[in-house]
């Protein structure tokens, strides 16, 4: 009786400290490039490169058609039932302030399908700056444009989304999608990612009545046997 009480009490309290536990994954770009990759469409005049520290793109200008760049992550795989928040350092100049021609989004592929859009209303931190206007891909979505805080010293900004929650050995990639219209572009570079960082927050498990009920009974039941015995 005594082992039966102590397993569904060590059941009952593995339950309540497993839920809401989290972990975090840093990538610094300090010494490598993470795994990343680049895929781009129309031609690109600078798409994303690696420099020791951090990825950039330069853009592109008056070439006459628009382009596209974008910086995809390895796969990350969720090892349990979780959310999973996205922090990112970063700096761009992505045309002037005044025009939404050319623009930067984060978009998410989950289990290898379509790649979506982290949408604005996802960001706790530093969101998108407005709709894109210009000839382009990311044409009326939302994304980054025109200059971030401190460009110039240089200053990054720290941007922080939730992804969403994700179930056990759900997989996802993050890319981070630069796109140009066919004319002027900002400085350069146009757009820098210094660092990103992935925190997993364990989904709570709802403890199911019935073993709530039982693991209190238990405890009332060796509580009585105690005070019987005495």
């Amino acid at each position: 009786m005594k082992k039966f009480v102590l397993i569904t009490l060590v059941l009952v309290m593995t339950i309540c400290l497993l839920s809401g536990q989290g972990s975090a994954q840093t990538i610094n770009f300090d010494t490598n490039d993470g795994g990343f990759t680049v895929v781009n469409s129309g031609s690109v005049e600078n798409p994303w490169r690696y420099t020791p520290g951090s990825w950039y793109t330069d853009g592109t200008s008056n070439i006459g058609s628009p382009t596209s760049s974008g910086l995809i992550s390895p796969t990350f795989t969720v090892f349990s039932n979780s959310s999973v928040d996205l922090s990112f350092d970063h700096r761009y100049n992505i045309e002037e302030p005044s025009y939404a021609w050319d623009g930067g989004q984060v978009q998410v592929k989950i289990n290898g399908g379509a790649w979506a859009e982290v949408p604005h209303s996802s960001f706790t931190q530093n969101g998108y700056t407005g709709t894109i206007l210009g000839d382009n891909v990311l044409n009326g979505k939302d994304a980054y444009y025109g200059v971030s805080s401190g460009y110039s010293t240089p200053n990054y900004i720290t941007s922080i989304a939730t992804l969403g929650n994700f179930s056990a050995s759900d997989t996802f990639q993050i890319q981070f999608l630069a796109a140009w219209d066919q004319f002027e572009k900002g400085s350069e570079p146009n757009w820098q990612v210094d660092s990103l960082q992935l925190t997993y927050v364990v989904i709570p498990v709802p403890i199911p009545s019935a073993l709530l009920l039982l693991a209190s009974g238990l405890i009332g039941l060796t509580g009585f046997r105690k005070k019987f015995r005495s």
